[in-house]
């Protein structure tokens, strides 16, 4: 595995509805082309940071692996679901362009759990799905047609502000024949994963990295 640094940059997504703000990482080993993307989509507020502030950790764990670029970007409108899912697939499409990728795993929080359920099912490139404490509005119709997505359902059983039966909700939703789909229930965490934030971290890197076919960062 290379040695090379990530780096990362403020970006502005040019799209004919305004530009949407967003951080993109990315390993500077010259030598390899990325071939896997991972976008993430925080909650209802908006912002570039996830819960606890784990989106940008994850963004440089995963791209210490020059295989992976990742990206995390802001909401036009947060709390938008319309405009979240343009926003995301805006997100996707500069990666495509840009850089080729066509191969996806995105991840939501809360509010952004129905924004990625949605756009999934509208993005071919979309391989993947994490939602952290997602919420179900919005999100229950497009998860039963996600049979060919990969899906990953993380839920704390003591949050305060979404309970865990929405993620129950969904992962029931999208059927017991869906030949890729899990539930995880973090004991005692909140909407933020702060009790269990290093061992939900440690499940989203490998298990984005195994459906993406490329190697767990080091």
């Amino acid at each position: 595995m290379s040695s090379a640094k990530v780096v990362s940059k403020k970006i502005g997504i040019h799209t004919s509805k305004g530009e949407i703000p967003a951080v993109l990482h990315q390993n500077n080993n010259s030598e390899i082309k990325p071939s896997a993307g991972v976008v993430m989509i925080a909650g209802a507020g908006g912002g570039v940071y996830g819960p606890c502030g784990m989106y940008e950790e994850l963004c440089n764990e995963f791209c210490k692996n020059p295989n992976i670029i990742s990206l995390r970007f802001d909401q036009r409108f947060p709390a938008q679901l319309s405009d979240g899912v343009w926003d995301n697939q805006a997100a996707i499409k500069y990666l495509v362009n840009h850089y080729e990728i066509e191969k996806f795993v995105i991840i939501g929080w809360s509010f952004g759990g129905a924004v990625v359920l949605q756009t999934a099912a509208l993005n071919p490139y979309v391989k993947g799905v994490i939602t952290l404490a997602s919420q179900t509005a919005g999100a229950t119709q497009p998860v039963r047609k996600l049979q060919n997505t990969s899906l990953l359902f993380i839920h704390g059983t003591a949050d305060q502000c979404l309970p865990y039966s929405c993620s129950e909700t969904l992962y029931q939703l999208a059927g017991s024949n869906h030949p890729d789909r899990t539930l995880k229930l973090c004991p005692q965490d909140s909407h933020g994963f702060d009790k269990n934030y290093k061992e939900t971290k440690s499940l989203i890197k490998s298990w984005a990295c195994k459906r993406l076919g490329v190697d767990l960062p080091q």
